[in-house]
């Protein structure tokens, strides 16, 4: 029979959004929203958040607060009511096969869209008649079908201004084995959000513009109190974010986009600090207007602060300080392909720090907005080298120090005490008598380059006077993978002053010699990370700058960027129980180049027998080693021996190479071994004596008769055998031959048969 049970109602109250002041609001998002915005870059500690776990299970509760979707995300909702049908068939164990109406709660405003609705991980469309689902998005009207089959449900039950989900189960226990399944939605957020750019609204997951439509929702920002463009403007900040980047599995995606959701009971401070930490950004206020700088390199910088400049004590951290050092970097993102569930993404380490810390110092970041593992790694790895760069300098200027606004970047010139540079101004106060205080710190443009887990080297501090700059030497490049998105690395050796710029050109080589510049870049130390390269001849070229412009000449490697080729031959070795074998090219051995052994063992003798198997049964063969040669030890003397060897590295694997090789039979060798022993015994698990079994007896010292002993049931020999006695228990039976004729002798006569087994002749007792 039916039972009725309302949960809540469609147009539930959530939390309610009190109007505060636009000085409130960057009050709130500069003191918590930046991971980047003071210098020890300490991260806000998380509050009440619910974890991305939490927001894909269903809350059964009429006063949850309303759930805001950013993006696209796959969430749950609230429950807001359930309800059987009236009537019902009765099944024959005693159950009802009727319907369950439900209405779910998904989002406390309009979206642009439900893509899809989950029972946990299934897809509704799978329960095929047992389920189906309609989604209201912002109705005007009450549900129909729950208003004709609803028993408790009213007309006036809408839902305006949000978007719910009506659902409906038809019982089955095969299809429902574990009770009501949680429904689970995949929606693109909401759809009111301004582009400055194109004056339009819609929906996106540009990270600024979601920022943009944060501050205005729940902080109160009018148009007015907004920096629309300049430094700080939220169009500047929405092209960056924009920018396509190429991932190393070929794939592209926006350089910073935001998913997700959150609700409205979180404190605002935090849900406003997580959407920064996004993409590294961090809120200025310019003129009592607030805007956005992402994490990105805003120089060459076009503001010099000279020594005359400086009215104080010039105050400099050379480096972090234990207690915010960090020298890997790790944490979690939100993976579409698992479902959207929280998964780390690689860690960024910086192996010479951890060398020269002693240990492991891990920060963790985690982005509960962040879908991307590339998008999770840049930002990690902008924060690793924002970490190893460490100088702060803190003086106090004159008004002039008014240009220094926050997130600028600026040129610090004061050589009287080496100071002499790119800088990022990260704080700036203003006091009507004192002046300007300024808080700088060291930056750089390739902090922001796009690789993941390269190694960066902090700028000196000092610029020591140098001559003329030698160029690099023993550049080469060195294939391998580096936190997931580094196709391989350059390597070169410095031999100017430590104070230099390393210029980076990747030319690729065509087939009639002509070079084609395809990468540029730069690097603060002698390693540079490539990736993208495609099949191809290069020529890597690196030359040094110094910090007053100076270059070196170019130095050049050619490097190869290919499939690899099966090797030309295999040299092997072999000897009764190992063979050796030792892959060769006529010229030498590629960079990263391994080789895999497939091995398939043979049964016919090696130096009297016809091999079983040949080339075409590599189906049978098994991979037993990877490497640059393999010695395979334990075989069986004198067996044919099959391999198929091919090469691989990091862009693939070969053809097979083919070789039929095989064990010896050195009997000296045996020998030798056997003749080291004093004595051997071999006695059968069954043996008794006088019945069963055998037993090779061992050399007896005492009594020189015994030695050669052996105890069998039965000898068969094909051949001759030689004795000076003999001696029979039983009878002898002799055949001659295939003829079928024979002589048996036995201690009381001598039978001789015919060919036809009629006796012709008989010795002895009668």
């Amino acid at each position: 029979m039916a039972v009725a049970a309302i949960v809540g109602v469609v147009a539930a109250a959530g939390a309610t959004v009190v109007g505060v002041t636009i000085g409130t609001a960057v009050a709130i998002g500069l003191a918590a929203a930046s991971i980047y915005a003071t210098v020890s870059m300490k991260k806000p500690t998380p509050g009440a958040t619910p974890s991305q776990s939490e927001r894909k299970q269903l809350i059964r509760s009429s006063t949850a607060p309303k759930q805001v979707i950013v993006g696209k995300t796959l969430v749950s909702g609230v429950w807001l009511y359930a309800e059987e049908q009236k009537g019902g068939t009765e099944n024959p164990d005693g159950t009802y096969k009727e319907w369950l109406f439900n209405a779910i709660g998904i989002a406390g405003h309009p979206v642009y869209r439900v893509l899809k609705c989950y029972f946990n991980e299934t897809p509704i469309e799978e329960y095929g008649e047992f389920a189906n689902w309609q989604v209201h998005n912002n109705p005007t009207a009450t549900d129909s079908y729950l208003l004709e089959n609803g028993p408790s449900w009213k007309k006036d039950m809408i839902g305006k201004g949000t978007t719910w989900a009506r659902i409906s189960m038809l019982f089955d226990n095969d299809k429902y084995p574990n009770g009501i399944p949680t429904p689970r939605f995949l929606v693109e957020g909401v759809a009111d959000v301004y582009d400055p750019r194109t004056r339009k609204k819609g929906f996106t997951d540009n990270a600024a513009l979601v920022t943009l439509w944060v501050l205005q929702n729940y902080f109160n920002c009018s148009n007015d109190e907004i920096i629309w463009n300049g430094f700080g403007g939220f169009s500047e900040a929405a092209n960056l974010c924009d920018e396509i980047v190429t991932n190393p599995d070929g794939s592209t995606e926006k350089r910073y986009t935001v998913n997700g959701s959150f609700l409205l009971d979180e404190k605002r401070g935090d849900i406003l600090s997580d959407l920064l930490r996004s993409y590294g950004a961090e809120l200025v206020r310019v003129g009592g207007r607030v805007g956005v700088l992402p994490a990105a390199y805003y120089g060459p910088a076009t503001f010099t602060i000279h020594e005359s400049d400086i009215i104080s004590d010039i105050d400099l951290q050379p480096e972090p300080d234990r207690s915010n050092a960090t020298n890997v970097v790790g944490g979690t993102f939100i993976d579409p392909t698992q479902n959207y569930v929280e998964t780390d993404y690689p860690q960024i380490r910086d192996d010479e720090a951890i060398a020269r810390d002693g240990e492991e110092i891990k920060t963790d970041l985690n982005f509960r907005f962040v879908t991307s593992p590339y998008q999770a790694q840049r930002l990690a790895n902008i924060e690793l080298k924002r970490a190893k760069a460490g100088a702060v300098v803190r003086f106090t200027m004159g008004l002039k120090g008014l240009y220094c606004r926050r997130g600028r970047v600026v040129n610090l010139d004061v050589p009287s005490v080496g100071l002499i540079g790119e800088y990022r101004v990260v704080s700036c106060g203003y006091h009507l008598a004192q002046g300007v205080e300024i808080v700088l710190q060291q930056d750089d443009i390739d902090i922001y380059d796009d690789a993941v887990g390269g190694e960066f080297v902090a700028p000196p501090l000092v610029n020591l006077p140098n001559g003329e700059l030698a160029a690099p030497v023993n550049v080469r490049f060195l294939a391998e993978a580096l936190g997931d998105v580094v196709q391989g690395k350059l390597v070169w050796q410095t031999r100017a002053s430590s104070a230099v710029i390393n210029e980076i050109r990747i030319d690729k080589q065509h087939s009639d010699g002509r070079l084609e510049a395809v990468q540029y870049g730069q690097s603060v130390g002698d390693t540079y990370n490539l990736n993208g390269l495609p099949v191809a001849d290069y020529v890597a070229s690196v030359r040094s700058k110094s910090a007053s412009g100076k270059l070196s000449a170019w130095a050049s490697s050619s490097f190869v960027v290919s499939m690899p080729k099966p090797p030309d031959a295999v040299q092997t070795k072999s000897s009764n129980w190992s063979i050796n074998l030792v892959p060769q090219f006529k010229g030498s051995v590629p960079v990263g180049t391994l080789f895999e052994f497939w091995h398939l063992a043979d049964p016919s003798s090696f130096l009297a027998g016809v091999p079983e198997y040949s080339a075409d049964d590599l189906d049978k063969a098994t991979k037993v080693h990877t490497g640059s040669s393999f010695s395979h030890s334990g075989l069986i003397p004198d067996r044919y021996q099959h391999y198929w060897v091919r090469t691989v590295n990091v862009y693939g694997a070969s053809d097979f190479l083919y070789l039929m090789t095989g064990t010896t039979r050195e009997q000296a060798l045996v020998t030798t071994l056997v003749e080291r022993l004093e004595s051997i015994e071999i006695v059968s698990s069954n043996y008794v004596s006088g019945k069963s079994g055998y037993r090779i007896f061992p050399a007896n010292p005492n009594d020189p008769t015994q030695d050669g002993k052996a105890e069998f049931n039965n000898i068969i020999a094909r051949g001759h055998i030689e004795a000076n006695t003999g001696h029979f228990k039983g009878s002898l039976d002799v055949a001659s031959g295939n003829t079928g004729a024979r002589m048996r002798i036995t201690n009381e006569r001598i039978d001789v048969y015919s060919s036809t087994g009629a006796l012709k002749v008989r010795i002895g007792k009668l």
